[in-house]
């Protein structure tokens, strides 16, 4: 399509309007373009509903929505034929959302082992996440805008238009620094322990000064701090898997509590046999926590 053609698109859709007090659709009909327009090889006095109609009759519509539900739960490289596999099943099924994410989610490159940790959380996923799986309690609400602020996504507010890029464009130097300083204040709020050279933050004597220690004019995870909850005597939950926590990892399968928190295996490597509390803060700082 054509710059020419977005403009057609737009001037079809004028009139069509919201409400704000009821907060309901309403068409205002003199603000309405009623001129003839082409879009998509089609001319005519078209309204709204007819670029919709021209929309869902072309064969790209229903593939781009599956290519963006597939980079954005598989990966980032779209299986063709599964795509035009569920393309098909998308526009047979009248474009309804639920049936195509049902057979998205149950078809064999979902749920291959390979596709597990190819694409990176975005910080909604990331926050929001973190927060369920450790059983924490939601977070104070301005530090968690400020922390979403920094990341790069306070929902409801993208960018632009067409949303956010995603993918390594949630890394930078700055974010990266702030994704780790975020899973670090949780470990703190779970008064676990991650190793540092061969010492645990809990037995190191700068502690209060490391607490302090945040990004030049950023204080939003210390405003999302709660006051500790040991993570032992717990249950850990995370894609339909719940593992219960003791005081220590006897009859808890430490690799099996690894996997429930990371999408593939380790990229620093640690020891799965130690406290549940060290295993976790492991696992939260790991790099591949930083995917899913």
């Amino acid at each position: 399509y054509s710059e020419r053609e977005l403009r057609a698109a737009g001037r079809a859709f004028t009139g069509w309007s919201v409400d704000r007090e009821p907060g309901r659709f309403v068409e205002r009909g003199p603000q309405h373009d009623d001129g003839e327009k082409t879009f998509l090889g089609k001319t005519g006095r078209f309204g709204g509903e007819d670029i919709l109609k021209i929309l869902l009759a072309h064969p790209r519509t229903a593939e781009t929505v599956v290519e963006k539900l597939w980079r954005e739960f598989v990966s980032l490289k779209p299986d063709a034929a599964e795509v035009r596999r569920l393309a098909a099943a998308f526009r047979k099924g009248g474009y309804e959302i639920k049936p195509l994410m049902r057979a998205l989610l149950l078809s064999a490159p979902f749920r291959d082992p390979a596709t597990r940790g190819s694409l990176i959380k975005s910080p909604v996923e990331l926050i929001v996440g973190t927060v369920h799986v450790l059983g924490l309690p939601v977070p104070e609400k301005t530090g968690l805008v400020r922390m979403l602020q920094g990341l790069g996504q306070v929902p409801f507010d993208p960018p632009n238009v067409k949303g956010w890029a995603g993918g390594e464009a949630w890394i930078s130097t700055y974010t990266l620094l702030l994704r780790q300083q975020f899973l670090r204040r949780m470990v703190e709020a779970t008064t676990v322990a991650p190793m540092e050279n061969g010492m645990s933050m809990s037995a190191r004597p700068n502690r209060r000064a490391d607490r302090r220690q945040q990004l030049p004019g950023d204080d939003s995870t210390m405003q999302m701090m709660e006051p500790p909850r040991p993570v032992e005597g717990r249950s850990l939950r995370n894609a339909g898997t719940e593992v219960r926590l003791g005081q220590t990892l006897s009859g808890v399968d430490g690799a099996t509590l690894v996997r429930t928190l990371l999408p593939r295996q380790p990229v620093d490597g640690f020891d799965a046999s130690g406290t549940p509390g060290a295993v976790v803060a492991s696992a939260l700082l790991d790099t591949a926590y930083q995917l899913k």
